[in-house]
């Protein structure tokens, strides 16, 4: 069997408008998520195969949707 796998970086942003936070679990109830903000991310895509196709699992081409 063959693995391959294939990285991708992600930049987001969002914000919330409401959320509720339990004060069991935070001194702090003010909702940080309330400005728009950003994140990073990175996602791993591993694919396998039982026989290689003109020698390998597949183009990395072939991937460029999950973008």
């Amino acid at each position: 069997m063959y693995t391959i796998s294939k990285s991708f970086g992600l930049a987001y942003g969002h914000r919330v408008w409401s959320q509720k936070l339990n004060g069991e679990y935070s001194d702090n109830l003010t909702c940080a998520c309330r400005h728009l903000h950003g994140h990073e991310g990175k996602m791993i895509v591993y694919l396998t195969a039982d026989e290689l196709t003109d020698g390998m699992v597949t183009d990395f081409r072939h991937l460029e949707w999950l973008k």
